[in-house]
């Protein structure tokens, strides 16, 4: 490993060193010892000083949907068999996703470490020659400008995927803005007025975006390259503690809530303003008892588990079905090489479909408003059995890396390149998500970045400038 990526600080150390400790005692011990030790190991591997640690976190959330069991079991004192659905291959369903994180974080791993080292400071330095309040108002302008790109979105159904990568740039905006406004030491009353609302607006939404800012404020918080004392250790417990309510209680009002803001169609829509949007979430949150807090909990724990359906797939590939043999793969392939605005007629993805084919189980689909993923882990699995479901999670850790690479080294400046990588978090924490999604999603993401790298943000970046 090179100097280039982070020494892991103390209390990170010593708390692993403890939890590992701890979990002889668990009912799952050597299920619990491997989940904690893979935390600092990702960390060290992707997490490089000064930059976002985007591929961080989006591998630790990846993590988190493998191992949360364990930890849910371990408190419950069952075995972890006992709290999955489809327990009958969950162990090994365990050790193989565990198996496929590591290959992928190592594949990341060496991608990037060879990237040019740039320092915190070559950072505080570029963030000197941008104006808060201009940075500021662009930020304004992409927030009132989403709707239209919405409505844009929805009546030419061939654009939708090109324009929501364009809106996930905001995401690179929020960056800059976040950066310039802490290092600068400039308008933080008004950044701190905008962060609340945009987390305050993600419930109005059918997901969970409220979830978003507070994950990718916490990377732009790391990025600024403060060394972390006990007081704020302790302030990002509080945080995390504070997150997970927010999101026990969103799984709570999740079922009515939706049914209110679709107008009672099966279909994952909004069709009232974000006032009433806001009153309703507001009402059913207000009617929570303890009890809805518990069962609330449970719900959440399953919702973020996503290894049960690749545990079918074990169970029932290649018992009642043969493995495909790179088919579901190259069917991802070739679907982002036929883009829907130039063939309409395109048939839509149905994830649910494919779950049902590859599990056996029957499963509610886009007639019902819902779609279930098999993962692409257990895609991988379905592909080309155990031992060879790691080439195309290599392959694919390599992709994504690829565009991390390119993305940093293309860009105007190191600071335009942190902020374009922002929205790359959303493609590395996969692994609820199929295979299909992920290759077109990323290939869409590098496009617009290519783009608006070479025609557009040369001129923004001139708009957001200091004059002197």
């Amino acid at each position: 490993m090179t100097s280039h990526f982070i020494r892991l600080p103390d209390p990170i150390v010593a708390v692993t060193l403890v939890l590992c400790a701890c979990s002889i005692v668990t009912t799952n011990p050597l299920l619990t010892f491997v989940s904690i030790l893979f935390v600092p190991f990702s960390m060290k591997m992707l997490w490089r000083t000064g930059e976002p640690p985007v591929l961080f976190f989006g591998v630790l959330l990846q993590w988190l949907t493998i191992t949360v069991k364990v930890f849910y079991a371990n408190y419950l004192g069952l075995v972890f068999t006992e709290v999955h659905q489809f327990p009958l291959q969950i162990e090994k369903t365990f050790w193989l996703s565990m198996l496929g994180l590591f290959f992928f974080t190592v594949s990341l791993h060496l991608v990037i470490r060879n990237l040019r080292f740039q320092s915190p400071a070559t950072i505080e330095q570029l963030v000197k020659y941008y104006d808060t309040t201009k940075v500021t108002y662009a930020y304004l302008i992409l927030f009132f400008a989403f709707p239209g790109i919405i409505a844009l979105s929805r009546a030419i159904p061939g654009l939708q995927q090109p324009l929501t990568k364009v809106m996930e740039m905001k995401w690179s905006f929020f960056y800059l803005l976040f950066l310039v406004v802490f290092l600068k030491k400039e308008n933080r009353q008004n950044f701190y007025f905008i962060f609340v609302a945009e987390v305050i607006l993600g419930f109005t939404g059918y997901f969970s975006f409220f979830k978003d800012f507070i994950i990718i404020a916490l990377i732009c918080y790391l990025t600024l390259g403060i060394r972390l004392q006990p007081l704020q250790y302790v302030a990002l417990v509080i945080l995390g503690a504070f997150t997970f309510n927010l999101a026990v209680v969103w799984t709570y009002v999740k079922p009515e809530y939706r049914a209110y803001l679709s107008g009672g169609e099966q279909a994952q829509i909004v069709t009232v303003s974000q006032t009433d949007a806001l009153s309703k979430i507001l009402e059913l949150s207000d009617k929570m008892t303890q009890e809805n807090f518990d069962d609330a909990v449970v719900d959440l724990v399953n919702r973020v588990s996503y290894i049960d359906f690749f545990s079918a797939s074990i169970a029932y590939v290649p018992a009642y079905l043969p493995h495909q043999g790179g088919a579901v793969w190259s069917a991802s392939v070739q679907h982002i090489l036929l883009p829907r605005i130039f063939f309409p007629n395109k048939p839509a993805i149905d994830d649910s479909q494919q779950t049902t084919k590859y599990t056996g189980l029957a499963f509610a689909g886009a007639e019902q408003g819902t779609s279930i993923s098999l993962g692409y882990m257990a895609e991988s699995y379905v592909d080309f059995g155990e031992t060879y479901m790691f080439i195309p999670i290599v392959a694919l850790g390599f992709l994504i890396g690829f565009i991390y690479k390119r993305v940093l080294t293309g860009s105007i400046n190191k600071l335009w390149g942190y902020g374009l990588v922002m929205p790359l978090f959303f493609s590395v924490n996969i692994n609820g998500f199929a295979s299909i999604k992920i290759i077109g999603g990323l290939v869409m993401y590098f496009l617009v970045v290519l783009l608006l790298n070479r025609f557009v943000l040369i001129h923004i970046d001139r708009l957001v400038r200091s004059k002197r």
